[in-house]
């Protein structure tokens, strides 16, 4: 089963039919079904082919792809760091209040693209960042330690 035809596959395939060839004929010749040949016409015309006329590459060649765009761009990434390494000491925050302060240190920043929290998270978690919860102290207990248990036995 075949995916893709040649740029060169295509214009044979619509020189033959602006020559007055059959569909089945052009399918035999060029490989290309009934179906895939309508969409290429219909495609070509929308670009400016009218049959009979030159057929140029932009009548018959592959359609500019968009990639996506970065989630965090080279913008985003320096208001993260700036703000990550300004609470790097403390490291008391987590990945959820340092999301939060970037969202609103980017919706100052000209040029910089304002992105959800979720968004953010999602960085920080890809490239290593962890949750980290402040130390907490022991609390004291009520029972009575091995040393006050002695005292109660000893003679007085």
């Amino acid at each position: 089963m075949r995916n893709n035809s040649t740029i060169a596959e295509r214009v044979k395939a619509l020189t033959l039919h602006a020559d007055g060839v059959k569909l089945p004929q052009i399918e035999a010749i060029t490989g290309i079904k009934r179906h895939a040949f309508y969409g290429l016409l219909k495609k070509a015309k929308s670009r400016g082919y009218t049959p009979g006329d030159d057929i140029e590459e932009r009548h018959v060649g592959d359609a500019l792809r968009v990639d996506h765009r970065k989630a965090i761009g080279e913008v985003e990434y320096e208001v993260i760091k700036e703000v990550v390494e300004k609470d790097f000491m403390s490291r008391s925050s987590s990945r959820f209040e340092v999301a939060h302060r970037v969202a609103e240190k980017l919706a100052s920043v000209p040029g910089a693209v304002v992105r959800s929290r979720k968004t953010i998270l999602r960085w920080l978690k890809a490239n290593g960042f962890k949750n980290v919860k402040p130390t907490t102290k022991p609390k004291p207990t009520t029972k009575p330690g091995k040393n006050e248990a002695r005292q109660e036995r000893s003679p007085g």
